[in-house]
């Protein structure tokens, strides 16, 4: 694909099927766990004051508008030969950047990584969209929404691919159909938007994912804990695969629960993730034991 100044830019790693991809995301992984080794930061020390960009213009590729953009790394089990930009492999280099920095501070690398290319447009969709949610998943999304909304015409123009949750029908060697940006985000965010907005969706996500963040950060710590323990034990009393269904309903077993998760875990449920409620409450159920009087 040519460059051409006047379309956003995409780390040459994403485009695939490519010969080079690999070899690529390989020398990207170095280059910037090279300079986090050095600087401890990801953002090169050189670029210009304006520049949001973490790669270079040799690195990055021309996004023509109407490029399509695979969300999902389950999207290669059905059609791995689709030609597209594979958003979902941002998280792949950032894994890849902790290994090869072989540090015992993981979570610190992760977080330096997410916040630093969330300042780029290719950066900000990956972490915005993607199924594999950062640790710091409430901190990022703040970070990323105003790099999303400022070219927000630009990537309306693309077509997102995502198999989250799975078509009803499979077809291998064919991609699942395309959808908008404006569903996709309110798909990914549904949670987010259910638990914090104080009135009813507008639809539009520009204006509805701000709104449910800002709510978010005007909580008292107290009230935000009840808020999401009560969703928490709403979702306990549908899900059919608890053994122990009425306890995990239960707000008291679940605000003791709550003291002893992670801070990691905690953001995500507060981000309204389905898929980190159910695992949490998956796990409280396994090792449930029933109080003695």
């Amino acid at each position: 694909m040519r460059r051409q100044d006047s379309h956003l830019q995409f780390p040459a790693f994403m485009w695939r099927p490519d010969r080079r991809a690999s070899r690529l995301l390989g020398e990207t992984t170095l280059l910037l766990a090279n300079r986090y080794a050095r600087t401890g930061s990801f953002v090169d020390p050189l670029r210009s004051r304006d520049s949001r960009e973490i790669l270079t213009e040799n690195e990055l590729l021309a996004a023509p508008p109407g490029s399509p953009m695979v969300v999902d790394d389950a999207v290669d089990l059905l059609a791995s030969s689709y030609p597209a930009y594979r958003l979902y492999l941002v998280h792949g280099l950032r894994l890849a950047i902790q290994e090869a920095l072989e540090r015992p501070e993981r979570e610190q690398v992760e977080e330096a990584f997410d916040l630093a290319v969330s300042d780029t447009c290719w950066g900000a969709m990956a972490l915005t969209l993607g199924d594999r949610a950062s640790r710091y998943h409430l901190r990022t999304l703040r970070a990323c929404m105003p790099v999303v909304l400022r070219h927000w015409d630009a990537l309306a123009e693309f077509r997102y691919i995502g198999v989250a949750p799975l078509p009803p029908v499979i077809s291998f060697g064919e991609p699942p159909a395309a959808v908008s940006l404006e569903e996709l985000m309110n798909e990914r965010h549904a949670g987010l938007m259910a638990l914090w907005l104080p009135s009813d969706p507008t639809g539009d996500p520009r204006k509805d994912i701000p709104a449910a963040l800002d709510a978010v950060e005007a909580l008292d710590p107290e009230t935000l804990e009840t808020r999401c323990l009560t969703w928490l034990a709403a979702l306990a009393a549908e899900e059919p695969e608890l053994r122990h269904r009425e306890a995990m309903s239960d707000i008291d077993f679940l605000r003791e629960e709550w003291s002893n998760l992670a801070a990691y875990e905690r953001e995500a449920l507060t981000s309204g993730s389905v898929g980190m409620a159910r695992t949490i409450l998956r796990r409280a159920d396994r090792y449930y034991e029933p109080r003695r009087h």
